[in-house]
């Protein structure tokens, strides 16, 4: 077929080109249409997958952090089991730095729950880094026993509470991938 035989038949038929232009129209149209939306679907997939990472990470770092915070109670209480209270501003100014990180790690987090969590361990651990520095004088070791068993008490439903946190993101990542 050759292009005279092409350009002799359009000839002959006087409307074809107009017919031509109007489905390529329509066509381009719909195209631009699609296209736009298949980014948006596309997008948004992207950024619930990014949400589900980010809710992972958030909730692996709060139970980790919460996790090191144990580690140092318990080193707290054994080292009050020993007598041992000289150390205590060196497990505060460990304590301050996990404060600090935990500040800088959790700022643009806006899960509910973890926020509300994170606020109780920051003022745990505030409460905590005051009672070891005011008891560096303080001879009453019952009194510090008592507070730290206190804060024991009081971390334990938090622990359990970042766990589940943890567990719950982890399904949703797993559901959705």
């Amino acid at each position: 077929m050759s292009w005279d035989c092409i350009s002799a038949w359009i000839e002959h038929h006087p409307g074809l080109a107009s017919w031509v232009q109007a489905l390529g129209s329509i066509a381009a149209l719909g195209l631009a249409v699609w296209i736009p939306a298949s980014q948006r679907r596309y997008e948004f997939r992207r950024n619930a997958a990014q949400e589900r990472d980010r809710s992972v990470g958030y909730a692996t770092r709060l139970f980790l952090m919460i996790k090191e915070l144990e580690t140092a109670i318990l080193a707290i209480n054994d080292r009050y089991q020993l007598g041992t209270s000289s150390v205590d501003l060196q497990i505060a100014v460990v304590l301050e730095r996990l404060l600090d990180r935990f500040h800088d790690g959790f700022r643009d987090d806006l899960d509910a729950e973890r926020i509300i969590l994170t606020m109780d361990f920051r003022s745990l651990l505030t409460d905590l880094i005051t009672v070891l520095r005011a008891d560096l004088g303080f001879p009453g070791k019952d009194h510090r026993d008592g507070q730290v068993s206190e804060f024991k008490q009081l971390f334990e439903p938090m622990l359990d509470n970042a766990a589940a946190l943890l567990v719950a993101a982890k399904e949703a990542q797993q559901t959705t991938h």
